[in-house]
This record gives C-alpha cells, structure tokens and sequence, in this order.
C-alpha cells in the first residue's frame, strides 16, 4: 500500500501566561512564528502532532487558555501528547471538545491522555508518557497492553507512535535521569507486534535527535521554546534556537525534514545544578 501523507511534527512549547517571559523569550510569539512556517510549507500538511510540554505549568488553566488563542488559526486537526510540564486535569478541561474524537478516554479527568485517530490511510497512537510532578517519563502497564492491543489489531494503513519522553540512549550524561525509565518495556511491545510503526516521533529534549529503536526509525523534533546542546556534558545548557519536523510517508517510506527557524547557538542558561525531580 502506497500512503502519500504530509504533516508537521512540533514539540516543547511551554506556554505560560501572557506577560510572564522565560529567559526575556515571549513563548506566545516563539510558537506564532513556528506555525507561520508551517503555513508557509508548500506542501500543506495533513495534521500537526504536538509531543508535549505544551505549558511551562505555571497558571495552568491560564496558559493552556493562552495556547488554545494561539492555535485556533490551525486549520488541520492537532493531535497532542503530555509531557512532564502538563497538566492532565487542566489540559482536558480546556481543551475537552478539541480531544472528544482523539482521546480513548475522554472528558476531564486525571487519566492518562492516550489517544488514537487515522487520517487517511495512518493510523497516529499516543501515549502518556507524563509522570505528575516528576521531569522523568514512564508508561505503565495498562497503558503498554493498550499499546500491544492497537497493533496486534488488524489494519490495513501505516502507523505513526508519538509521545513526550525520549526513548533513545542521549548524549547529554547529566539529562539522562529525566528521560523515558522504562524503555525497554515500551520496546519489548514495539518488538513483539504483529504490526510495527514506521515511526516513533518524541520531544522533551528539545534538540533534533535519530536513532533506531525496536528496529524502527525514532526521531524528535526541535524545541519551541528553547533548544538544548546535545553536546554539554555539566548539565543543560539552553540555546536560543526553535524549529520543528515536517514528516513525509512517501512510497511507504518514513522521511522527517528537521526545519530550523532560528538556530542561534547562544547559550541562554548552563544549568548544572539540575535541582529537578
């Protein structure tokens, strides 16, 4: 089968309340000029894929009001993941009728935000990967066997997996502890299934990033808010770049285009503390 399908990739927007900057940078503007690129692709995109992070928890129900302003100009259907700086109660609340067709469980409630839809012929899976009040990921088992389930489950299309937590090895040593803590479970389901995604596509880490995992490609998008070198090794060092992915299914192959807006390299904060939970 043949799937011819385009659609944009963002990730770590980390909204917060109007007025209230982070490190002299207006989030609100930072992911307007993003979505300006995306209504520049010549090649329109089918859907946006947002992987989480997409408040900075501050003022919650006011931040994901202000992000809801910011993307009713999004004309195509925006599917979300939580990341660690989410809100589960707060985001469900805001933004109920936008989930209402995506999320398996649907209304407003503390349950993970797992969620499915196919557009076209692809068939996007998310999970929950948010551990409430940690920066660390984890999915559980509930949510692993509804994962086994989905693609042990006849379907003729392609499969897209998408969450917030990398699970690929980083380069950054001190950022490790904050990733994806049982990856080799969420691996064990991407190995044993019957059918297997073209892709998994991540955030949280707010740098480009490929690898293979299970066998399948694996790939994050730049952050909105801030970038981050790969390279530091004291802790995190912050950059003042943002960007996002345009992915392709062509001739049933996967393709991601990282697309940088600003790739300025200048470190806005060296965190080596990493006082985080």
């Amino acid at each position: 089968m043949t799937t011819n399908l385009t659609f944009a990739h963002v990730s770590d927007i980390h909204m917060r309340p109007e007025g209230m900057l982070d490190d002299r940078l207006d989030m609100f503007a930072r992911a307007n000029s993003v979505l300006d690129a995306v209504d520049a692709l010549e090649t329109p995109p089918a859907f946006m894929l947002i992987t989480g992070d997409n408040i900075d928890e501050v003022e919650p129900d006011v931040s994901y009001r202000r992000l809801k302003q910011l993307l009713v100009r999004v004309k195509v259907p925006i599917i979300f993941a939580l990341g660690n700086h989410d809100v589960r109660r707060e985001f469900r609340t805001v933004f109920e009728h936008e989930l209402a067709q995506f999320l398996v469980e649907p209304g407003v409630s503390d349950a993970p935000c797992n969620g499915k839809i196919v557009i076209g012929e692809l068939r996007l899976l998310v999970l929950d990967s948010l551990v409430p009040g940690f920066a660390h990921g984890f999915v559980d088992a509930p949510q692993l066997g509804w994962l086994a389930g989905e693609l042990d489950a006849p379907f003729a299309g392609k499969t897209i997996l998408a969450l917030h937590h990398c699970p690929l090895p980083i380069a950054t040593t001190r950022f490790r502890n904050f990733q994806l803590t049982n990856t080799d479970a969420v691996h064990n389901v991407l190995s044993a299934a019957r059918t297997k995604p073209l892709g998994v596509l991540f955030g949280h880490i707010h740098y480009s990033h490929v690898g293979l995992y299970a066998g399948i490609p694996c790939v994050s998008a730049p952050g909105i808010a801030k970038g981050i070198a790969p390279d530091a090794q004291r802790g995190v060092r912050l950059t003042d770049s943002l960007g996002f992915n345009v992915c392709h299914i062509i001739e049933d192959q996967f393709v991601v285009n990282p697309m940088m807006i600003q790739a300025e390299t200048r470190t806005l904060t060296y965190d080596t503390v990493m006082a985080w939970q």
